[in-house]
């Protein structure tokens, strides 16, 4: 009997043991996979796989979290690391407590790295990852979760946004749902972070993460294999602890529908969003830009096959008399002359808002824009757009205008009420500066005196932007060149018939690309009297120098030097985003403005050749 009973003990107390390593396990699996378009499952052939897509399905990948010491010393602490192989990968490691770790996938020899953060529980549910490799040039591989991501440590700081997708499951091959904004950090530091980036499965996926305050997110959904089948689609959403918003499509609208139950979304987004005017106008649009997509592929499609046509027929001619080369020849000298006769009535207007020309400036030759219309080339789609802008902006002005609630006023200014594309933008400052003296301090000098700050800006430059017209007196500035020589606009201008102040910087690719034109233009119109001015708008003289050097730039090359492109000449000409350019004469005038490269040559041929 004491046998027994000694057996049943040993029995329990293993049980009991059993039970509490259980609970306290502190393993972890994550399992990766490398997708395609090609096949979600790669068939490791040759003739369907390139070198890119052999380098990312044998990358390695480790994952860590950091540890901050009293001292702020940061470590990283390595938990688990392995190749990929076929495609897959699986790593199973020890974790002792919850961590937001991040998952990093890199190719040999550091060549190129993605990653991602994720929440790693102890004994938690498996974490599944996938690089997605769409195999475009214009889109680069992309790491993301598979289905859902979770970030909740804090569960009175949770919020929850769900995507229903099947509507298009479809059309929305390699889907990724992902949301950004306003967060906590690895170190619940307050961020600009990436809730989640999450790979949709069967139409549906769930992101969970945390949320310090009321605030405004962005929603992105990004699909497709190609060119022709790519779809793209936003939306904001109002998040707050606590509170669950549902997504879904539109049809082929780029605005996706964003509904909650009760909340700050529901007064702020559903209440415009879900009336009838605007849901008939967003079906409107999105029939509107299905049928441009389709239009569009169908004209590359039988541009394509016209072109092969082409080519078979350059072929057969190939063997055609001489004869009749000469008559071909004859006839591309007649079309020529016809483009030159063309080409003499063509001209550059130069229109100034109706604003008459300042004193000094009145042989400037401006266009009778009240006999001059300007087509509106825009296609239906971006008409019904711009539709949907406006009935989204008067709706926030409206509850930003009339709502007893700071926090709803702000936040509504958030989602674009008396925003930077508002006719009625003034009105913003006003509204930040009452709802600075009623929110809490920390939140205002967070949230509303840099917004205040950066609108009140844009204004005042905006203003300078619209009144520097053709017709008008540039406003004269003397910076250094790389060499420290100090040089004057009014100087330059003087000495020179035509001055083209280029304002641009190495990070700027529009500002680059145009270089190669602007140098033939100069090569050829230097002697004539046309001299250009660049402006660098570059945060440090080492990358001003850097990049002039590497762009070899043959005119006067200067720089206005200061951090965030906020020099005192980019300033004085309102300068909001670059390019930018201004074409003024020897008195100082300006002539034009944001000319692109073919409009320039045309104004510097109709100055300066006479049989033009």
């Amino acid at each position: 009997m004491k046998h027994a009973l000694g057996l049943a003990v040993a029995l329990c107390l293993s049980i009991s043991l059993v039970a509490t390593d259980a609970t306290s396990d502190t393993s972890f699996t994550i399992t990766g996979e490398y997708l395609t378009p090609l096949s979600e499952e790669p068939t490791g052939e040759s003739d369907t796989v390139d070198e890119s897509q052999q380098s990312w399905s044998t990358a390695s990948v480790v994952v860590s979290y950091e540890v901050t010491n009293d001292d702020g010393d940061i470590t990283v602490v390595e938990i688990a690391s392995g190749e990929f192989v076929d495609s897959n990968i699986e790593l199973v490691g020890e974790i002792d407590e919850p961590r937001i770790a991040t998952i990093k996938v890199s190719l040999g020899n550091g060549q190129e790295s993605l990653q991602r953060t994720a929440l790693i529980q102890p004994g938690g549910d498996v974490v599944s990852f996938a690089i997605v490799d769409r195999q475009v040039s214009y889109r680069s591989a992309q790491l993301v979760l598979n289905g859902a991501a979770d970030r909740v440590q804090d569960h009175t700081k949770k919020f929850t946004v769900r995507g229903d997708f099947r509507s298009m499951q479809d059309e929305l091959s390699l889907g990724i749902v992902t949301v950004s904004g306003p967060g906590l950090n690895s170190k619940g530091e307050l961020a600009r972070i990436t809730h989640g980036s999450v790979l949709l499965e069967d139409g549906i996926v769930t992101i969970e993460s945390e949320i310090l305050e009321p605030s405004v997110l962005l929603v992105t959904v990004m699909a497709g294999e190609n060119a022709f089948n790519e779809y793209y689609g936003k939306v904001e959403i109002v998040v707050e602890p606590n509170s669950e918003i549902v997504i879904e499509p539109r049809g082929w609208s780029r605005e996706l529908v964003a509904t909650a139950t009760g909340g700050r979304h529901e007064r702020l987004v559903d209440s415009w969003q879900q009336s009838k005017e605007y849901q008939e106008l967003l079906d409107q649009y999105a029939k509107s830009y299905k049928d441009f997509r389709d239009a569009w592929e169908e004209s590359w499609r039988a541009g394509q096959a016209a072109a092969k046509t082409t080519n078979t027929d350059e072929a057969e001619s190939a063997s055609t008399t001489s004869e009749t080369t000469e008559n071909e020849e004859a006839k591309s000298t007649d079309e020529e002359s016809a483009t030159d006769e063309v080409d003499v009535v063509e001209q550059v207007l130069a229109f100034s808002g109706g604003k008459p020309p300042t004193t000094g400036c009145e042989h400037v030759e401006l266009a009778d824009e009240d006999a001059t219309t300007i087509a509106n080339n825009n296609p239906e789609y971006h008409i019904l757009f711009l539709e949907l802008v406006r009935l989204r902006t008067e709706a926030l002005e409206t509850i930003a205008s009339n709502s007893e609630d700071p926090m709803d006023i702000l936040l509504a200014m958030d989602l674009g009420a008396y925003g930077y594309n508002s006719d009625n933008i003034k009105e913003s400052v006003p509204l930040y500066d009452e709802i600075a003296t009623i929110l809490d301090k920390d939140l205002v000098a967070r949230r509303v005196t840099p917004a205040r700050d950066n609108i009140a800006s844009f204004i005042e430059k905006d203003e300078i932007d619209k009144s520097l017209v053709p017709g008008q007196v540039a406003p004269n500035f003397t910076l250094p060149d790389l060499s420290g020589v100090e040089i004057a606009l009014q100087d330059v201008a003087s000495e020179n018939d035509l001055v083209l102040i280029d304002f641009w910087a190495s990070w700027c690719g529009p500002c680059v690309a145009v270089f190669p034109d602007l140098k033939e233009l100069y090569s050829s119109y230097h002697d004539d009297g046309f001299e250009i001015i660049s402006i660098s708008l570059d945060s440090t003289n080492e990358i001003w120098e850097e990049a002039s050097g590497e762009h070899e730039l043959p005119w006067l090359d200067l720089g206005d030097i200061a951090e965030a492109g906020e020099g005192l000449v980019a300033n004085s000409y309102g300068v909001i985003s670059i390019p930018k350019s201004y074409l003024v004469d020897q008195h100082g005038c300006i002539n034009h403005r944001n000319l692109s490269p073919e409009d320039l040559e045309t104004v510097l041929k109709s100055r300066y050749e006479a049989d033009f």
